[in-house]
This record gives C-alpha cells, structure tokens and sequence, in this order.
C-alpha cells in the first residue's frame, strides 16, 4: 500500500467541487448524474449520501482526479522527499469515483463472486452489507461509505483485502469521521512541466491544466 514509491511535492490547497475531476468521464453514462438518479440510488441502496458527494455527482458523474493523497501523520509536510510514503498514502483506489449508477454494497459485489461462503466478506468485514463501495482498485482495495451501525450519515473506511493475511485480521487501514474530512484532507500533486508537456506527478496533467484552469 501507499504511495507506489513516488516522492511528490503536494499542493497546499485541497479540491473544490470546480477542481476535483481531472477531466471528463468518458466511462460513465450519463456523463452528468441528476437529481432523479441520485434519488433513485439511494432509494434502492437505502441511504442518503452525503451533501457534497452528491454535488460532486450533480458536476460529474464520476471519473478520475489528481485529489489522490491524504496525510497520515500530523502537519505533514508538503515536500517530505524520500519520507513521502512515511506521511502520505493514495486514498482514492484507482484515482477516481464510482458513477453513482454503479454504486453498490460491498455484499452485493460478494454475490457476483464464485467464493467459498466460509471466505465471504460477510464473515469478517463488519457491516458489509451496509458499506457502499465508492472507488475501488482492482480486486483487493475499497473506498466505502460506512453506514453500519444505523448511521445516516456515513463515515468514509479505505478496505485493504489482502489475501496473505487471516481472514480474521482484515481491518480498515484508514477511517474518516465522514465525507467532508476526507475530501477536505485530499491534496495532488504539484504541476511540473518536462518537454514542454504539463504532469502532476507521473501522469501528464487534465485538461483544466492544459487550459490554464483548475491548476490553483
């Protein structure tokens, strides 16, 4: 887990609603969730998401970011060099959102697997059918709203299933009391510029960058 080895710079300011998405969803449909869809989700998941994921949803449906990076000691610093994976980790699986459409629980997902029912999450992840997979990185790492426990507001839990482990030792590698911390505690990568090509990080940089836009 964390970072993959990178030692960013990161940027003081954290995503806004404007400057959260990277660039278009191509994979989503419809590119832009409404009102009605949003309810719709929440009326089959029985949930109510929180208000600024749902504005997020109402500016995009889903789709990647450069908002990839949360502290995970006290006053990191911005520019820790080599020390980056020591205060930093990636908190955002596959560095973007689930479209709202394709929300589900962490045992809906389990019921489209061929698994051995004593191996189900259901048998050592706490409340797994009320935790609603938001991103998701491969087959083993989970960003989910948490509403066990009769919540209605939902804390946010980052869920590492990795298979070397007992089964009975699986926990959440991070909790956030809800949707705000976590994405208020998010930051990206600083703009460099190698060959006249714009990146943040590893990657080249969206298109906001490119035009000048979302880069503050």
């Amino acid at each position: 887990m964390g970072s993959g080895g990178f030692n960013e710079v990161l940027e003081a300011q954290g995503p806004t609603t404007d400057t959260f998405f990277r660039g278009e969803p191509h994979w989503s449909d419809p590119p832009v969730a409404n009102v009605a869809l949003i309810a719709a989700i929440e009326e089959r998941l029985d949930i109510t998401l929180p208000s600024l994921l749902r504005e997020l949803y109402l500016r995009q449906n889903g789709g990647s970011t450069d908002f990839v990076f949360s502290a995970i000691t006290p006053d990191a610093p911005l520019d820790a060099g080599d020390d980056f994976e020591r205060h930093w980790r990636t908190s955002l699986p596959d560095d973007g959102l689930r479209p709202v459409g394709d929300l589900d629980t962490m045992t809906e997902l389990q019921a489209t697997f061929d698994h051995d029912p004593d191996g189900s999450w259901e048998t050592y992840l706490p409340g797994a059918e009320r935790l609603v997979r938001i991103a998701q990185q491969g087959w083993d790492e989970y960003l989910c709203l948490d509403y066990s426990d009769g919540r209605r507001e939902p804390r946010v839990v980052l869920f590492y299933d990795g298979h070397w482990a007992p089964r009975s030792e699986m926990t959440f590698e991070t909790v956030w009391p809800n949707f705000e911390a976590f994405f208020s505690g998010l930051r990206r990568a600083t703009l460099t510029e190698e060959g006249g090509v714009l990146y943040r990080g590893i990657n080249p940089a969206g298109p906001h960058d490119q035009q000048g836009q979302g880069s503050r």
